[in-house]
């Protein structure tokens, strides 16, 4: 079980990964929940391969924002 604050619900409707009318639904809270977690994976994984490909010393500020929400659902 995992429980939210009014902020983090707020956040994931926001964000559009849930609707308002959904903030109540326990079922479209954890899909809202996995949700953030695919695309935190996705962004993780494309910093990861991005990296892998760029030169030595650049890295990629595409994750930042996803790390920002990530620390908000916290």
């Amino acid at each position: 079980m995992v429980e939210l604050n009014q902020d983090e619900l707020a956040a994931l409707i926001v964000r559009g990964y849930l609707v308002e009318e959904e903030r109540d639904n326990g079922a479209a809270i954890k899909k809202a929940i996995e949700g953030v977690i695919s695309d935190l994976v996705f962004e993780l994984q494309s910093e990861t391969a991005e990296r892998t490909r760029a030169p030595r010393g650049e890295t990629s500020t595409q994750t930042r924002p996803a790390r920002r929400m990530a620390t908000s659902l916290v």
